[in-house]
């Protein structure tokens, strides 16, 4: 396959641009700093695969992902997806199962209030959305707070499908 010389040109511009980037605003620790908000959804999922997928070599991440998400909940019970804001049910289904599966003693009290926080808004089959609905509820079957053969699966399709 030939490229266009001027496409090809324009592509090793833009690699060139963003690979400079990338080197200039690295932190001598090796890492770069994101100003985006933090997630509560992405934070419990990296806390769930840390803890299983080597939880010795990733205790301390997933202990200081644990504390984040302790003091990222609402007062109301729930989490926001966000770092604040209005509590959500996927953020607290994620948040729920991972402090649960990776710290379960010292977050037995949160836990406790996240559930209550779903159930007073009906629950994960008080849900609408059916893809949220299956999400929230396999999150919590994997932490063993809901029994697995109670949540539908989740055909991969209709998670590539766009909202209406």
């Amino acid at each position: 396959m030939t490229t266009h010389p001027t496409r090809a040109g324009r592509l090793r511009t833009a690699i060139d641009a963003a690979a400079h980037h990338l080197l200039t605003t690295l932190h001598p620790d090796g890492t770069w700093y994101d100003t985006r908000p933090a997630l509560v959804p992405g934070t419990a999922a990296a806390v769930i695969a840390l803890h299983t997928a080597d939880p010795e070599h990733s205790a301390a991440l997933v202990h200081r992902g644990t504390d984040w998400l302790l003091r990222t909940r609402n007062p109301d019970g729930g989490w926001p997806v966000t770092d604040s804001g209005p509590s959500n049910v996927i953020a607290t289904a994620g948040a729920v199962a991972a402090l649960h599966l990776a710290a379960p003693g010292r977050t037995t009290e949160a836990v406790r209030a996240g559930l209550a926080h779903l159930d007073h808004h009906g629950g994960v089959d008080g849900v609408a959305d059916p893809t949220v609905r299956r999400l929230t509820g396999l999150l919590l079957a994997l932490a063993r707070l809901r029994e697995p053969t109670t949540v539908p699966s989740v055909p991969t399709a209709l998670l590539l499908l766009p909202t209406p």
